[in-house]
């Protein structure tokens, strides 16, 4: 899996798909494996951004919680590629 790191956090993603980005977030406490039942389908249309957030999957928890604050900024980061 490609990884970023965003803040003090080391962060994977999935990327597939080709078209307009869709981003798919998964519910807590789980991991982008959650939208393995759709991804197939959107990908066909879209490229489809699948992050395991912050603390979760095989992503880094950083120093301290994670703060609704970590995660919106994990998530506006322009190197998911």
């Amino acid at each position: 899996m490609p990884i970023i790191r965003s803040g003090d956090a080391r962060l994977s993603y999935e990327v597939t798909g080709n078209g307009p980005d869709v981003v798919l977030l998964h519910p807590f406490p789980l991991n982008h494996h959650f939208w393995d039942s759709v991804t197939p389908q959107l990908s066909t249309r879209y490229r489809v951004i699948l992050p395991d957030l912050r603390a979760h999957g095989d992503s880094e928890l950083g120093e301290g919680p994670a703060t609704m604050q970590k995660l919106a900024d994990d998530l506006s980061s322009p190197h998911y590629s």
